[in-house]
């Protein structure tokens, strides 16, 4: 599949800096540990580019960030999104939770595939 071009938001994403109340999706991909809470990394779409996205959680949502991470279940976190130079992180996060629907229509459609 090609990858869509959006130049209107590559300018955008230039300019950036904090995006207010923003909700993202994404994939666990690190987990930088305690046992009950920790900084998540995810890969998510910001201004048409994936990117990773890190942010702290505390108990139970980083039990939650966890499950999610090893089973590769993709997530939805609200949030105030800021830019630090490359970086992105997202701040004072709320309403974690797991995008079940996108995760069980990934599966459905790689066994259509099998």
């Amino acid at each position: 599949m090609a990858q869509q071009s959006c130049p209107q938001l590559d300018i955008l994403h230039d300019l950036l800096t904090t995006l207010p109340n923003t909700t993202i999706q994404g994939i666990v991909t690190d987990i930088r540990e305690g046992v009950t809470e920790g900084r998540v990394t995810i890969m998510g779409v910001v201004a048409c580019k994936l990117r990773r996205i890190q942010f702290d959680l505390g108990d139970p949502t980083y039990e939650l960030a966890v499950k999610a991470y090893q089973a590769r279940i993709p997530i939805l976190c609200q949030g105030n999104l800021l830019k630090q130079g490359r970086s992105f992180t997202l701040q004072h996060p709320k309403n974690f939770t797991l995008a079940l629907d996108a995760w069980i229509g990934s599966r459905e459609a790689a066994q259509a595939l099998n």
